[in-house]
């Protein structure tokens, strides 16, 4: 199996292993856990590394300017009109105005509706792709050839839309919201269970991040040779979330109220700050569209249309 082995990878350290896309050993892909340290030679070395600590500025504010600054080549936002996102958006476009607002959805979704008053709010207009029934099919024979999960082409299906015509207005590095769900407790479940539950949960649902969401939008982005980043992942965000009483990150009716009032401080519409939560599969519109082209194509359900075309 040595003999196999592609070229030593160099040793890194990275909360999420962001840069390792994946390591390949004879007809295995390996891809590795969170918070670790990972070493590639003759042997493969995993430690876990603690790198949990209090942030110099205890400010989310503060870590998420310093994360996008650190960002210098970015040029583009994925926008969907959700709180993640919409901070994303603020921020950057307050550091590079000429940073462009990007989108995509079924003409009449919900995300479309949400990201247009965003584009109004910052005055930056907004670049939209509009999904159709045959342009969802395309991207579905792209994503399978890529050899994604079921599950992750449906959520990919915005992502590579966005990210194409991302590239297509010569965006070379576009922001995304990943993360924020999980470190800010914005999934609805998170309101099901106990306090107690949900520091485990929490951990449970970061230390699968890397498989369930950073692969795919990496994936994708390298198809596309464009550069996909995560600023809700940058250390010192994590660190803060991570840090904080999770008392003080579920404190009202909504999700992820600690994001909503850095929003507020940031002078973000009120429609904006008061959204739900809707998954991207929702929000776009592409559940609609995948169920109308599985009874198109006769198929049981969406997974089904999937497999099959």
């Amino acid at each position: 199996m040595d003999q196999q082995r592609e070229k030593e990878t160099p040793k890194y350290i990275d909360p999420f292993n962001l840069k390792c896309l994946s390591a390949k050993i004879g007809e295995f892909t390996l891809i590795f856990p969170g918070s670790s340290e990972v070493s590639l030679g003759k042997t493969i070395n995993i430690k876990n590394v603690d790198r949990l600590k209090q942030p110099i500025n205890g400010d989310l504010l503060t870590c998420l300017r310093r994360s996008i600054l650190k960002q210098s080549e970015f040029d583009g936002v994925m926008v969907s009109g959700g709180i993640d996102s919409s901070l994303l958006a603020y921020i950057a476009t307050e550091i590079k105005p000429d940073c462009k607002l990007l989108s995509a959805g079924f003409r009449d979704s919900e995300d479309l509706k949400y990201a247009d008053i965003l584009s109004s709010d910052l005055k930056s207009k907004l670049i939209k792709t509009e999904l159709t029934d045959d342009k969802v099919e395309d991207i579905v024979s792209i994503l399978k050839r890529l050899n994604l999960e079921t599950y992750s082409i449906i959520i990919g299906i915005t992502e590579y839309a966005t990210l194409e015509r991302a590239k297509n207005v010569g965006c070379k590095a576009v922001f995304s919201g990943l993360g924020s769900d999980e470190l800010f407790f914005g999934f609805e479940k998170h309101k099901r269970i106990s306090i107690e539950d949900l520091a485990a949960l929490r951990t449970e649902r970061l230390s699968q991040l890397y498989r369930l969401g950073v692969l795919r939008a990496k994936s994708i982005a390298k198809f596309l040779r464009i550069e996909v980043l995560f600023p809700y992942l940058d250390e010192c965000v994590l660190n803060y979330a991570l840090t904080r009483d999770i008392n003080e990150l579920i404190t009202d009716d909504y999700n992820k109220s600690l994001l909503r009032r850095a929003g507020k401080e940031l002078g973000m519409n009120p429609i904006l700050l008061e959204r739900k939560k809707k998954a991207m599969q929702y929000g776009s519109g592409v559940v609609k569209i995948l169920s109308r082209l599985a009874k198109k194509h006769k198929n049981k359900n969406i997974g089904e249309y999937i497999k099959d075309i």
